[in-house]
């Protein structure tokens, strides 16, 4: 409101598979942990991260500093279904080495998931930063895979057919700005 007090935004959850979205205008600008911007397609990473493993504190692989597969697969699983893709490279993983995990529960919000992890056995794979800011909020912690790592990284994402309007540009350079202060990002390159 300070900054443009003429402009106006509509917020929208992004999709992982919805980059026609920026290619027909539905939407102007995307963040989103992507693992590469497709062709027609520009971006600037915002930041990078890593998956981790939440559960609740008195959770028994809570003691634990990291998971093995055997204890990752001895409990039931949580997905969180709206937003970036969390997890598939873990299942990815499992399918190559035979085996799959217990998913339970898949649910579409953030704050519902984080009500189920707090109140039971199950466990959810999250951004490190998001999992930080839950141990803050609620009786949570988060441990890391031993068997597999995965990095996220955060873009700004927007299609060649706004690439050199002016006031796409501004826009791009405020999010770029305002998410790289507010993240508890590593910085990427």
């Amino acid at each position: 409101a300070e900054v443009a007090p003429g402009a106006s935004l509509d917020f929208r959850p992004w999709e992982a598979t919805r980059f026609d979205w920026l290619a027909n205008g539905k939407v102007d600008l995307a963040t989103s942990m992507i693992e590469d911007t497709p062709a027609e397609f520009h971006g600037r990473v915002i930041g990078e991260d890593m998956a981790v493993c939440v559960m609740r504190n008195s959770h028994p692989l809570a003691g634990e500093s990291r998971l093995s597969v055997q204890q990752f697969l001895a409990w039931p699983h949580l997905k969180i279904s709206t937003g970036a893709d969390m997890d598939s490279f873990v299942d990815a993983w499992l399918r190559k080495h035979g085996q799959q995990r217990d998913l339970k529960l898949t649910v579409p919000y953030y704050s519902a998931a984080l009500e189920v992890i707090r109140d039971s056995n199950m466990l959810l794979m999250l951004p490190e930063h998001i999992a930080r800011k839950w141990s803050e909020q609620a009786e949570v912690c988060s441990r890391p895979l031993a068997f597999v790592e995965h990095p996220f990284r955060y873009w700004v994402v927007w299609h060649s057919r706004t690439h050199a309007s002016a006031e796409q540009q501004w826009f791009r350079k405020f999010i770029y700005e305002h998410c790289r202060g507010s993240q508890f990002l590593s910085p990427g390159s």
